[in-house]
């Protein structure tokens, strides 16, 4: 009977979050711009509908050269609590030219250096949506540009993601002219603790409370989540509620 008014009980717990950067374009561009090599900032155009879902922003191509799209403060400073998390967003791109080889598909620069990611080229953008989940994490081929050394490869993400000042997402996936498109970008927590079951991850609320009673009384391996693993008893029960009031760090 504890057990039951303990999880009920939970649900009047505010747990400490942090905000989780998102960007749907709904009502206009929300201040994402467009970078090219030269560094050269142009606007973008709000579509209000045609996206993955509804509104997005596009850019014709600059000319010569490739752009990317650069993002908002939203998406800037502190962002180690998306370490071992994603980056998700959907891409289009339209033209009659040839789908670029070009490298850094996906680049963030910090006070500690920078991080590259090359999309293959099999999944670069065509005139259908086209949806991305990054991982930041070693799980990902990220490249480091930076002073930092004898560190791990998530150390070296984790160094960049403390304090970012640009988030570039490539705009220009052809050789030739095109127009790229940019829609539902947002960053995604990894899970905090065994207690954060359910999105979005990196926060602890109702939704993890909910998807670990299903699965208990579903008997599934989701709240099996103490030794003895195989079998869920109280003891899971004890552990989640422990974890969920141990809130995210």
């Amino acid at each position: 009977m504890r057990h039951t008014f303990a999880i009920v009980a939970l649900s009047l717990v505010t747990s400490s979050t942090f905000a989780q950067p998102m960007s749907t374009f709904g009502t206009d561009a929300e201040d994402w711009r467009a970078i090219d090599d030269a560094n050269a900032i142009r606007s973008t155009q709000w579509v209000a509908a045609g996206g993955s879902p509804g509104g997005y922003i596009e850019r014709d191509d600059f000319g010569s050269g490739s752009y990317f799209f650069l993002a908002p403060s939203a998406f800037l400073g502190d962002l180690s609590s998306f370490v071992g998390g994603q980056l998700q967003f959907a891409l289009r791109s339209v033209g009659d030219a040839d789908l670029s080889t070009q490298t850094d598909d996906i680049v963030i620069i910090g006070s500690a250096g920078r991080i590259n990611l090359d999309v293959p080229t099999s999944r670069n953008p065509g005139p259908s949506w086209t949806s991305f989940s990054i991982g930041l994490s070693d799980m990902e081929p990220w490249v480091y540009d930076g002073p930092l050394s004898n560190l791990s490869q998530n150390e070296l993400i984790g160094a960049v993601l403390t304090d970012v000042t640009e988030l570039r997402i490539r705009g220009d996936w052809r050789e030739g002219p095109d127009t790229g498109s940019l829609d539902t970008v947002s960053l995604v927590a990894g899970n905090c603790n065994p207690a954060d079951l359910a999105l979005p991850f990196g926060l602890l609320d109702l939704a993890d409370i909910d998807a670990f009673i299903a699965a208990f009384v579903a008997e599934d391996a989701l709240a099996d989540i103490v030794a003895p693993f195989g079998v869920i008893d109280l003891g899971d029960i004890d552990a989640f509620i422990a974890s969920f009031l141990g809130g995210c760090p």
